[in-house]
């Protein structure tokens, strides 16, 4: 009898050993995750801040407007990329809308693209969603996944925002209340 209570103590303080093991290591993992979903470490997917913006045929916008690369050497904007579908995106929205106010204060340029599949992104009621919360402080675009702006931006991963100035990525960030809205920050 006392040989098994002396098996059973010896399996529980095992137990707890392993149980302190897997808190330690979820916490480590959880920290880590957390610096990965703020862009802190790790590969960045697009372009880099200082990368020239690549070449991209002139797009139309929902309200008509046309957007194209020559409009980004000219100037400062903001070009966020939203994917349909997109839970960050979606929760993104309203921080989004914020930063394109701010930005077109300034007379900074504002575009939102919007990612989906090829058939039927442009009938999406997201669209219609996005253009009224983004209001008059920018422009969205529709375009197939991996079309000409998300190629030129090097875009894979969404939400994904940029700063441009004069044709070069200023900032980048996969959250847009990190984006900066004064030149003095951009250049730092």
């Amino acid at each position: 009898m006392e040989f098994l209570v002396g098996v059973l103590i010896l399996l529980v303080l095992v137990d707890l050993l392993l149980t302190f093991g897997v808190i330690r290591r979820l916490r480590e993992h959880t920290t880590r995750l957390a610096t990965l979903r703020d862009g802190l470490e790790g590969p960045r997917p697009g372009l880099r801040p200082g990368a020239p913006v690549g070449a991209f045929p002139a797009t139309a916008t929902t309200r008509g407007a046309t957007f194209s690369s020559a409009a980004l050497r000219n100037g400062t904007g903001i070009v966020a990329f939203h994917s349909l579908g997109c839970h960050s995106c979606e929760e993104d929205v309203s921080a989004l809308a914020g930063r394109m106010a701010e930005a077109a204060g300034r007379g900074w340029s504002g575009h939102a693209v919007l990612a989906g599949s090829a058939e039927g992104v442009a009938s999406d009621p997201h669209v219609a969603e996005l253009a009224d919360r983004i209001g008059e402080a920018g422009e969205v675009i529709v375009e197939a996944f991996q079309g000409p702006l998300q190629t030129a931006f090097d875009v894979s991963v969404y939400p994904t925002y940029f700063v441009v100035e004069g044709g070069r990525v200023a900032a980048v960030s996969h959250r847009a209340a990190d984006l900066p809205t004064t030149a003095e920050t951009v250049r730092g």
